[in-house]
């Protein structure tokens, strides 16, 4: 009994000095029913505020403009909508959108009106966990379910030293999940447990203490139509992986396109954690032991032709139909399952009407949800001089070329490199020591300084984000690759991108093809080999001392940007 005191007067201790650190006042309040109908009304819309955590009024307070106003404000600017401090219809909208059930804020304000990022004030004293599925959804096969949930508990193991082992449903386990009928209590505990059917409230978390037996739990309301790898119904995977964040101790984001934000936006393809929700979850667990890369094995090319063998490329990019093209002045590659297809290089204006090569950059717009609305998914942008050429594959778009002014305002003339970033879907722009950023709202912003891209030169030739989900940079021969999960250069490079890639001997390295014509003799047969060793490990980076404040400029790096 002394020992089980003791232990509660350090966890009070630790918790009290975890929400101190945090800017919070008070441990997680006991849950409130979460509201059961769509938001019509102010009536309705002062629940759902005092639910999530805008307000504390009592539902019998008379709803006077000052009471409803202030929360509010507060929703819209943590839902990034147009701060009215009105119930207006774009209001009302979002607050019925697809959403986690756990609160938003715990606590009250700050000085400055506005409450700080919220953290579970506690995590699991254990990096080994176990976990179980008790209960399954019939809209998918078991095996599926399995299978998605743990996908979803990797986007979290990839980036700390947690593991997961899941458990027959009927041992004990860390994390139970279940999928629970709507409209009935699930023997959790709460009121709150009870799903509202289709939309809105999706599932809910526990955090890892405070809730006794179903601490770390995770429940998924069986009304929604679950589906997986799929644009249709409700995205298990991505659901999933967001409420295990509430289960190891993160609380919700108001950075837009953070995994932890607290609305669905819906399946997306070779997702990957936001910077934001890894600053989050190492700062509770710590970054993955780093491992050493194994060193990259030169495959001898037997009879290497010079003309594939290029001491740089001008840019690199994956067209919507997953081909993967190299240019060097008026030459291309065409890269398949890490190999030079045969009969190549070719000549860039044969193949590509209206192109003649030497370009500066190119990028295509590979993200569904950012591209969508305009109608330009699967587009390729071509970058020389002034110009810009959009193609759709190898077809370019009637009315180009067209000056980047009218194209890209705001975007500078004789751009070095540019990539997409799948991470966030934000395209980036690269130029002499700087960077610039297309963002979310299809402005370019910046620049600011390249010394954010820790252990990549000041200026590079071209970039590419691989299926890897790594970054490749290219400048001169050599190429770094750069990783998402510590926002560094992994150790060991930059190394020789003739060597690694195109498997040239450096004896046969040729001189640059900028003005080659034409028509010149380009045969001959050669292999692309991509690096594809085992970088599960992060890269020496630095830790993550406590959530980013980030706004939608700040989505790729860690570090401060400085604009000039």
């Amino acid at each position: 009994m002394i020992l089980c005191r003791l232990q509660t007067l350090i966890t009070t201790i630790f918790v009290a000095r975890t929400l101190n650190f945090n800017g919070v006042t008070a441990a997680p309040t006991q849950p409130q029913p979460a509201p059961n109908r769509p938001v019509v009304n102010i009536a309705d819309a002062m629940k759902f505020l005092n639910h999530y955590g805008y307000a504390h009024v009592s539902p019998d307070a008379p709803m006077t403009d000052d009471v409803v106003e202030k929360p509010v404000r507060e929703f819209q600017h943590y839902t990034h909508l147009n701060e009215t401090g009105k119930l207006d219809n774009e209001t009302t909208k979002k607050m019925n959108e697809p959403r986690c059930g756990v609160k938003d804020f715990e606590g009250e304000a700050d000085e400055s009106g506005r409450r700080k990022r919220f953290f579970a004030p506690v995590r699991w004293y254990k990096t080994d966990l176990t976990y179980k599925i008790s209960m399954y959804t019939s809209d998918l096969p078991e095996w599926l379910i399995d299978r998605e949930i743990a996908a979803a508990f990797k986007l979290w193991s990839d980036v700390t030293p947690l593991t997961f082992t899941k458990v027959d449903r009927y041992a004990f386990a860390d994390i139970n999940v279940k999928f629970v009928p709507s409209r009935t209590p699930h023997n959790d505990g709460y009121f709150w447990g009870i799903f509202d059917g289709p939309g809105r409230v999706l599932a809910h978390a526990f955090y890892p203490t405070f809730y006794g037996e179903i601490a770390g739990d995770a429940h998924f309301d069986d009304g929604e139509s679950w589906t997986a790898n799929s644009y249709y119904g409700t995205n298990l995977y991505l659901v999933a992986a967001h409420e295990f964040g509430h289960s190891l101790g993160l609380g919700h984001s108001n950075v837009y396109g953070a995994l932890m934000y607290a609305y669905h936006s819906g399946y997306r393809q070779n997702y990957q954690l936001h910077p934001d929700d890894i600053a989050g979850i190492q700062y509770l667990y710590g970054q993955k032991p780093e491992a050493t890369e194994p060193p990259v094995v030169a495959i001898p090319n037997p009879n290497p032709n010079p003309n594939q063998c290029p001491t740089r490329m001008d840019t690199i990019t994956e067209t919507s139909d997953g081909s993967t093209y190299a240019f060097q002045g008026a030459l291309y590659w065409r890269l398949t399952d890490g190999r030079v297809d045969y009969g190549y290089p070719k000549s860039v204006p044969g193949d590509w009407q209206g192109l003649v090569g030497g370009f500066d950059a190119s990028f295509t717009a590979s993200n569904y949800w950012f591209w969508r609305p305009s109608g330009l998914h699967g587009k390729t942008w071509f970058f020389k001089g002034g110009l810009v050429w959009r193609f759709k594959d190898r077809v370019m778009d009637s009315g180009y070329p067209k000056p980047i002014f009218l194209e890209f305002p705001g975007l500078p003339n004789d751009i070095d490199a540019a990539f997409e970033y799948s991470g966030n879907g934000q395209t980036y722009f690269f130029k002499d020591n700087y960077f610039y950023m297309l963002n979310w709202q299809m402005e370019v912003v910046g620049p600011f300084y390249m010394s954010n891209w820790r252990g990549i030169p000041s200026t590079v030739d071209a970039v590419l984000q691989a299926s890897d989900e790594y970054v490749y940079f290219l400048k001169d021969n050599q190429y770094y690759k750069f990783s998402h999960s510590s926002f560094s250069t992994l150790p060991g490079y930059p190394r020789s991108f003739g060597t690694d890639w195109l498997q040239c001997n450096s004896a046969l390295v040729a001189p640059d093809h900028s003005e080659q014509q034409p028509g010149d003799d380009i045969g001959g047969v050669g292999g692309l080999a991509l690096h594809d060793g085992n970088d599960e490990s992060l890269a020496t980076g630095q830790s993550g001392a406590g959530r980013v404040l980030a706004s939608s400029i700040f989505l790729l790096i860690l570090a401060p940007m400085i604009p000039l």
